[in-house]
């Protein structure tokens, strides 16, 4: 299994050998970066609010990577608000930027990765939005939303709830790279979507409910972004 991590590998490592550069801001007003470790190659993915979730894929090596950013090359600006990858790039640069990688919601939870693909038994492909660890030792799987689509998002952590369980000894094994000793068998399932003042919780026991104020984003203000667990009212 080693090739299916040599990428995962290859990404933690420039996140951390040039973690200066992918944080600065050049004079084209090229925002934060960071890697994003696949089995395929690696991608180059911006965190900034003007270029949210956008960037280079394929990566597959070091030199590569430089090329796209000594200096960082000028992304084209999306040509619609894209909230959805806004509040995906709001948790993920918050992430970063925190000594450990902890998300900013929940319990001490570990960013691991994002936008993980991966296919099922009927060579289905499943992406999960982000992926964490937590201090209690369980994998969390995170899907996120501008809106609130229950049936949608139920389905999306139930199925990669499903690939979890198949191959777990892939997820044992990426984990390892962090660090991390996972039991192979302790799940968490977590939404994060917007508010709604009517009536907050409405997932199942099983899904851990997230909730954040949608005028945040939409007016991009994500540096007040808050994002709760929500409760019964």
């Amino acid at each position: 299994m080693e090739d299916a991590f040599k990428y995962f590998k290859l990404a933690k490592r420039l996140n951390e050998k040039y973690k200066d550069k992918l944080n600065e801001t050049d004079k084209d007003n090229q925002g934060k970066m960071h890697c994003r470790g696949n089995v395929k190659g690696i991608s180059l993915v911006s965190l900034d609010s003007k270029t949210p979730e956008m960037g280079y894929s394929g990566i597959k090596t070091e030199e590569k990577f430089m090329t796209l950013i000594s200096p960082k090359k000028v992304l084209e600006k999306p040509k619609r608000k894209t909230p959805e990858k806004l509040l995906q790039a709001t948790i993920i640069d918050k992430a970063m930027g925190h000594p450990s990688h902890l998300l900013p919601f929940g319990d001490n939870i570990q960013f691991i990765t994002s936008e993980l693909v991966m296919y099922d038994q009927a060579n289905q492909k499943i992406v999960n939005d982000i992926l964490g660890f937590s201090k209690n030792n369980e994998l969390y799987i995170i899907e996120l939303k501008s809106s609130r689509f229950l049936t949608e998002l139920q389905k999306q952590v139930n199925d990669f709830e499903a690939i979890v369980k198949e191959q777990a000894d892939f997820f044992y094994d990426l984990l390892k790279i962090y660090g991390l000793e996972w039991d192979r068998c302790s799940i968490q399932k977590a939404v994060v979507w917007p508010k709604c003042h009517s009536k907050n919780k409405v997932f199942q026991n099983d899904v851990i409910e997230f909730t954040y104020e949608k005028e945040i984003l939409e007016q991009e203000k994500q540096s007040q972004l808050i994002i709760e667990e929500a409760q019964c009212v």
